[in-house]
């Protein structure tokens, strides 16, 4: 299956240069300069999404076809 989205910041401004990967099937996608992806992967899969300057996010896809991520900046990461 296809899934297509956009990434976008915490300011809803969409981000280009994230990578988007596969864990089932190892694939990887570049989002472009409009924050918009599209990869293959399975129903059951987690994509990996991560880039310079962002924290990295684990999404699972639960047969969705449609997902639109929002990335958090590195230093708006809560402390623990």
């Amino acid at each position: 299956m296809i899934v297509t989205g956009i990434i976008r910041e915490v300011q809803v401004t969409p981000v280009g240069g994230v990578i988007i990967k596969s864990s089932y099937l190892g694939s990887e996608v570049i989002s472009d300069k409009n924050g918009r992806y599209n990869i293959q992967t399975v129903e059951n899969d987690v994509l990996t999404i991560s880039g310079n300057g962002f924290i990295t996010t684990h999404i699972k896809v639960n047969s969705r076809k449609q997902i639109d991520i929002r990335v958090m900046y590195q230093h708006d990461k809560p402390e623990e």
